[in-house]
């Protein structure tokens, strides 16, 4: 039988709730023995060396262009932290990021290189977005993220391409024909071709139906070299040389072309020099015929 008073039972009480949190304490102290205590929050940053770069590109060719940059870490000197790094480009051309990922102690400069490459053929209006991402895990926090973003550009190489179907025209004196020459455009932008007649033949006239045209990237235009004789235009074959100029290329992308007029003589119905030595070679053989005949 319980004879304590008002005051023992509630020591009791006490006693049993300075155990329980004895106990958690002791609980808590045991789960968190050997977890690393979480320092201040360290700091990231990505820097680029360059935030644009130009590719070289060909039609059979692509290119390969690098984007060089650091990550800059602030962190206390006791600290180590895993760093990931990761790169996409929004193209979809391949952009791999070397190192991937690092252990970091205190702080540091870390560098890095993406290599990025543009396919043959990529047009010059295409512009690639690389972004690079950084993650830096401390222990006992969330990640620390940072970002950068390069551009990569695509210089414009040049290829015109003239041809004709019909390279030669045929006429008589005193007539006019036209011939039609396709530009083709095999570069990887819009270009303006210009056109000069560099080689004229005398004795016709030549002309061209426009001196420029645009051209878009694999397309064509057609022009026309207008060609002209008179009665006295010598016959024969005559070389008409035309040269195109890339007014993109400031004027340093040239290519030509040749075509021909081909001038007949009309027939005017007069025997040739040859035709009265064949009558009389008919004529002394019949005669002979005849005289062989009668004997």
């Amino acid at each position: 039988m319980y004879r304590g008073g008002p005051m023992g039972l509630q020591g009791r009480r006490v006693s049993v709730q300075a155990f329980f949190i004895v106990v958690t304490l002791a609980i808590l102290s045991i789960s968190s023995y050997g977890q690393p205590d979480a320092g201040p929050v360290p700091t990231m940053s990505i820097s680029l060396d360059q935030a644009q770069v130009e590719a070289e590109v060909t039609a059979r060719e692509g290119a390969e262009v690098q984007v060089p940059g650091s990550v800059e870490i602030d962190q206390p000197q006791w600290e180590t932290s895993e760093l990931t790094l990761t790169s996409v480009v929004n193209t979809g051309w391949s952009g791999e990021i070397d190192p991937n990922g690092t252990q970091v102690r205190g702080p540091m400069t870390v560098r890095f290189t993406v290599t990025v490459e543009v396919p043959a053929g990529t047009s010059s209006l295409l512009t690639g977005n690389v972004i690079i991402r950084g993650s830096l895990k401390p222990p006992g926090l969330s990640p620390v993220v940072a970002s950068a973003t390069a551009v990569v550009t695509v210089k414009q190489y040049f290829v015109i391409r003239l041809s004709a179907a019909e390279p030669m025209a045929s006429m008589e004196r005193g007539s006019g024909e036209k011939i039609e020459v396709d530009v083709y455009n095999d570069g990887n932008g819009q270009d303006t071709v210009q056109f000069e007649l560099i080689g004229v033949p005398e004795g016709i006239r030549v002309s061209l139906d426009t001196n420029q045209v645009t051209v878009g990237q694999g397309e064509y235009e057609t022009i026309g070299i207008d060609v002209t004789t008179t009665r006295d235009s010598p016959a024969g074959n005559h070389q008409i040389d035309v040269q195109a100029t890339s007014l993109e290329s400031g004027g340093a992308y040239k290519v030509s072309f040749t075509a021909f007029a081909r001038i007949d003589t009309p027939f005017d119905g007069a025997p040739g020099p040859a035709l009265p030595t064949v009558l009389l070679a008919v004529l002394a053989a019949a005669v002979m015929t005849r005289c062989r005949g009668k004997r």
